[in-house]
Formats: structure tokens, C-alpha cells, sequence
């Protein structure tokens, strides 16, 4: 079942967060039909998806916190200039939008002031999104708790 995974066809993220959850299964000894909330929680997880996010975000506060006179810093600002963004700059953008950063704060926090507030700002939004999805789970009520 877990080769089927891994040749998938769709992203990366939903193969790699369908493998997370039958590993989080059979570690618990879980049957099929447990809530995927309640694996991930019950071990301490969280889907791959906020980690890509988190990676990403710390990535660019990197690449930001470059001297001027690296070669990547300037392939940065070049790709920052053109009208046609590549697909992992779009990317990254609207996980800064989506996690409230910007220009300024990557440079205001730097490199290592970032990693912390980043990996803050990740986990808060998962927090949010698993309590939403668990609201209405009864089975769920003593993980939330």
C-alpha cells in the first residue's frame, strides 16, 4: 500500500500527508476509520504540509539576510524584479501573506530572529485549523482539552 503512495501522481504534499497518517496509524495500532486529527494529535504531529511552509518561509529569510555581494542574494533581488515570478518565489509569497510577513519584518528580525517567530507563526495557524476541524468531532473531545 505505501509503494502505491509514493508513485502518486498528485503533489507532493497530499502523498507525502497520506504516508504521515498510515505511519501514525500503525505506530497507534489504530484502525482505518479513526480521525486523522485524532493520529496526528494523539502523537504530537503536525502534517508535513506546515513543515514545507515553515522550510520555505525560513528559506527566504535566508536568502534576505544574504550579504549584497552573494551571487544567490543577487539571483533573489533579480527574480524579485520580474514581471513573471517563478512558481517557488509565488509560492513563497503567499505563504508570507498567509503567515503575515513581509520585506521589512524579515529584515527587521533577521536571520536567526526569524526562525523562532516563523516556526511560532506555523504552529499557531495549525493549532487554528486542527481546533476548527475537531470542533464538531465528539470523539475528539479529550484531545482538545
Amino acid at each position: 500500500m505505501l509503494s502505491q503512495l509514493w508513485i502518486h501522481k498528485q503533489s507532493g504534499h497530499i502523498c507525502s500527508y497520506k504516508i504521515q497518517r498510515i505511519v501514525g496509524r500503525r505506530v497507534l495500532w489504530d484502525r482505518k476509520k479513526s480521525a486523522n486529527e485524532g493520529v496526528l494529535g494523539e502523537l504530537g504531529w503536525i502534517p508535513i504540509k506546515y513543515k514545507f511552509h515553515e522550510r520555505n518561509l525560513n528559506f527566504r529569510a535566508r536568502l534576505h539576510s544574504l550579504p549584497d555581494d552573494r551571487l544567490a542574494k543577487q539571483v533573489y533581488l533579480y527574480t524579485l524584479e520580474l514581471e513573471k515570478k517563478p512558481k517557488w518565489l509565488a509560492y513563497s509569497d503567499s505563504l508570507m501573506k498567509e503567515y503575515n510577513t513581509d520585506a521589512q519584518w524579515l529584515a527587521s528580525k533577521g536571520r536567526h530572529g526569524c526562525k523562532s517567530d516563523i516556526r511560532k507563526r506555523v504552529l499557531l495557524a495549525y493549532t487554528n485549523e486542527w481546533t476548527k476541524k475537531t470542533k464538531d468531532k465528539t470523539t475528539l473531545r479529550f484531545l482538545r482539552s
